[in-house]
């Protein structure tokens, strides 16, 4: 989508004339599709609600998968994560001159810290995930993931992408900070 591709370049501050440009056409049939550059960052936004709430569907749908693979899964796609550009944050943007579109990505996060509870609360019960408190748990993952993603200079310097960000966050959620050893010995200290 060429106006993904204008966010992700030049963030939200893209103009028309440049989604022109880039589609090959002139400003005034650009136009005729959309009557405002706000109109056609609504109706963006809208795709990515509607295709994030399909695939997060799709995942926990899937009867093929276990729950730790959801889990995974749910964490893993972030399609809005690629509109991050090199010197500043797209969802930033977006937030500071389109605050009714970013409350529809801010209520995406809600309804999603819910799926994540819910997914724990099955992990749980599968005996996949020890007990703990899923809420705080997946708030806890949702506010590391946000950080990281939105950090563009802690992305710079370790030259990850935002991809990396969350496989290595997902790796110490699902395997702790212990060694195998420090588990171990933890495991038979509690069997005294």
């Amino acid at each position: 989508m060429a106006v993904l591709e204008e966010v992700r370049i030049r963030g939200i501050k893209f103009t028309m004339d440049d989604l022109s440009l880039r589609l090959g056409m002139s400003k005034k049939t650009l136009y005729k599709y959309y009557k405002s550059k706000d109109r056609l960052i609504a109706d963006v936004v809208d795709y990515l609600v509607i295709d994030i709430k399909k695939q997060r569907k799709e995942i926990s749908l899937d009867e093929s998968i276990s729950c730790i693979q959801k889990l995974k899964a749910h964490f893993e796609y972030r399609p809005y994560s690629n509109l991050k550009r090199s010197n500043n944050s797209a969802l930033a943007d977006l937030k500071k001159y389109y605050p009714e579109e970013w409350d529809k990505f801010e209520q995406l996060r809600k309804e999603s810290l819910d799926e994540m509870v819910f997914l724990l609360d099955k992990c749980i019960e599968e005996g996949t995930v020890r007990h703990l408190n899923t809420r705080v748990a997946a708030t806890m993952i949702v506010a590391t993931l946000g950080e990281l993603l939105n950090n563009d200079e802690f992305l710079r310097e370790n030259n990850w992408s935002p991809m990396t960000s969350v496989q290595v966050t997902l790796d110490m959620v699902f395997h702790g900070i212990l060694s195998d050893n420090q588990k171990e010995l933890k495991r038979s200290e509690s069997n005294l």
